[in-house]
């Protein structure tokens, strides 16, 4: 009986301390992958940080090696007869003699144009109203019988420098009831840099598969509006709007208006598809679309 005891105690215990093998083993293996992962994230956040570095003195390097100082190009209006929006260009130097010599490079359209800056290095530009069109401006300067360029900034669409900017908006659904897609929606109008100006002909149109379906009067918005923009819906009975479509049917709402210059704007707001996420972007579904009313 002793014998025996003695074997089931033996038996026990390695089982026990095979148990505790295990344990351990899990316990090593948990540690290893936690070591692991943890060596991973610090090389990650060491390796971001390098390139953090990298990129900070790079910056600094070309803005020490920099001959401008600061740059800027400030909207000044339109210019309804010629059709082309105003803006003035200026640079501050960090420093000039009284042989240093300034000329803006401004690449539009596909062409460069030289404008001699004057004054304290500022230069007119009229740039042509079409939306979509790509700016990048430079300056070349001269002194000491040397020329040096300097490239300044870019826009990717003149659209970007207008007097109004379609600041998004907010709406319900859509829901798709009975054959009919139903919302409320408004669209935010914002200024160049701060509120926009006057703001005349407001309306919005709704295309179905690329064909104009409704036409509605644009209101201001009695439930949204944030001090520096204006919110438009539709001048509707508590300003509920539907259209009948099918599903997979493309409905495509557009905002148009016309600023205190007489420049006409017409916004993609929004496009919906029942029965899909996403409807995605037509052929000829520009976001926006310049025009000048008939006078």
């Amino acid at each position: 009986m002793k014998k025996n005891a003695l074997q089931i105690c033996t038996l026990a215990l390695c089982a026990a301390l095979l148990a505790l093998d295990i344990a351990q083993s899990a316990r090593i293996s948990a540690l290893e992958e936690r070591l692991d992962g943890g060596l991973e994230r610090l090389a990650q956040q060491i390796n971001s940080s390098g390139q953090n570095v990298t990129q900070r003195v790079e910056a600094l390097l070309e803005e020490a090696e920099s001959s401008v100082s600061s740059y800027a190009l400030i909207p000044r209006g339109i210019d309804s007869e010629a059709r082309t929006l105003l803006a003035e260009a200026s640079v501050e130097l960090k420093s000039w003699g009284g042989d240093t010599h300034a000329a803006l490079l401004a690449a539009v359209g596909g062409e460069e144009l030289s404008l001699p800056m004057e004054g304290a290095y500022s230069a007119q530009l009229a740039l042509p109203l079409e939306a979509g069109t790509e700016l990048r401006l430079a300056v070349l300067i001269s002194a000491g019988g040397q020329e040096s360029r300097e490239e300044l900034g870019a826009w990717e669409d003149l659209a970007m420098l207008l007097p109004l900017q379609n600041g998004g908006g907010g709406w319900s659904g859509p829901e798709y009831i009975g054959g009919r897609l139903r919302s409320q929606f408004h669209i935010t109008i914002e200024g160049y840099d701060g509120p926009p100006g006057a703001i005349a002909d407001a309306a919005f149109t709704v295309y179905k598969n690329g064909e104009p379906a409704q036409e509605f009067a644009a209101v201001i918005d009695p439930m949204s509006g944030p001090p520096d923009a204006v919110c438009y819906t539709v001048d509707t009975e508590n300003n509920d709007w539907s259209i009948e479509c099918g599903a997979g049917d493309i409905i495509e709402i557009r905002f148009t208006c016309v600023d205190g210059y007489g420049l006409g704007y017409d916004f993609l707001f929004q496009r919906w598809s029942p029965g899909a996420e996403d409807a995605g972007e037509p052929d000829g579904g520009e976001a926006l679309r310049l025009f000048w009313p008939e006078q």
